[in-house]
């Protein structure tokens, strides 16, 4: 399956402080699974450097022991995915992607409602 060109959403799996590493085996399938789903994933580790943000919204992916961090303005969403499957964790991105492709439709900006 092609990836999609449109998403407005960056997915970030984030396994830096405050939240615990995945199972290499259920990282590798709730990666694939977001991929097949058309959504560009990043990969965020303790130290580690990745591109900077671009103009999508983000929704930051991690096991961060039931409290997901809050974050300030529209641009980025948390989701706590600590006992998620694969398949959860992708499905549960349509509802925020269409969120953000409606507001983004609406009035020129990006970002959640």
């Amino acid at each position: 399956m092609p990836l999609k060109t449109d998403n407005t959403v960056r997915v970030v799996i984030y396994e830096g402080s405050g939240a615990q590493p995945l199972e290499a085996g259920r990282r590798f399938n709730a990666v694939s699974a977001l991929l097949e789903k058309g959504f560009g994933v990043t990969r965020v580790t303790e130290g580690a450097r990745v591109a900077p943000a671009d103009r999508s919204a983000m929704f930051v992916l991690g096991d961060f022991g039931g409290s997901p961090p809050v974050h300030d303005g529209n641009d980025i969403r948390s989701q706590d995915i600590g006992t998620m499957d694969a398949a959860s964790i992708a499905s549960g991105l349509t509802p925020f992607e269409m969120k953000c492709k409606r507001r983004s439709m609406g009035n020129g900006s990006r970002g959640f409602q």
